[in-house]
């Protein structure tokens, strides 16, 4: 399946890669990204924007759903090429950096990232803007900022009203034989998570786009989200 085809609206584009799944979104002539892909990822952004008839606008922002590598390894690079800012929410501060200290369960997931950071030689991007929960960024009639807890401190979603569609990040995993909740292992809190998809929920979205998921439809993995909150 052709990024952008069925699993997003007319103005956002889904980069799919082997690894993970990330958006743009188009406001007039400018583009916005949601998160940045893994290994490949300005690859497959360059292929996605061709394709979609996108090339020739300028991405003017990049927004982080959280700090792990496979969605922040070519922020920096992204950014220093097309002048774009970069946002992340403030507790996700030490995450994007490398700091972070990993404890119980997440430790093999701190194994991981450490390894990767050195072994893909990654470089942290400069956050020009520290995200609140509720915050409302000027893009496409205004996109909201969402607290999602538990995946990472810092973990955030996005969601726009206008369209009643949510940016999940990796808030759960969407395949259709296997939708579940990230393990504990890669994990900083995976007791938040649950709360945190509950709360998604209060917002009553018709469609859900997740950074960890098959290509179908914002209201499949809507419905598989829901089945997951409620037990079913």
């Amino acid at each position: 399946m052709e990024s952008g085809t069925r699993d997003s609206p007319a103005n956002a584009l889904a980069v799919r890669t082997p690894a993970v799944t990330f958006y743009v979104l188009r406001d007039g002539a400018d583009l916005y990204l949601i998160d940045c892909g893994f290994v490949g990822g300005r690859h497959h952004l360059a292929n996605a924007l061709d394709r979609r008839g996108w090339k020739h606008l300028r991405i003017r922002g990049i927004l982080l759903t959280h700090g792990h590598l496979d969605h922040v390894l070519d922020a920096a690079r992204i950014a220093q090429e097309s002048e774009a800012w970069v946002a992340a929410h403030r507790l996700e501060r030490a995450q994007i950096a490398g700091h972070y200290p990993p404890n119980g369960s997440s430790r093999f997931c701190g194994m991981l990232e450490a390894a990767g950071r050195i072994l893909f030689r990654y470089s942290a991007p400069k956050i020009d803007h520290w995200l609140e929960d509720g915050e409302e960024l000027p893009i496409l009639g205004g996109l909201q900022v969402l607290h999602l807890p538990g995946h990472t401190e810092g973990h955030v979603g996005f969601f726009l009203p206008r369209r009643k569609l949510l940016f999940s990040g990796d808030l759960f995993a969407s395949y259709s034989m296997f939708p579940h909740f990230a393990p504990a292992c890669l994990s900083t809190h995976p007791a938040e998570i649950p709360k945190s998809a509950a709360r998604a929920l209060t917002l009553d979205p018709a469609g859900v786009l997740p950074n960890h998921g098959d290509g179908t439809k914002p209201e499949v993995h809507l419905a598989r989200l829901r089945a997951l909150v409620h037990g079913e």
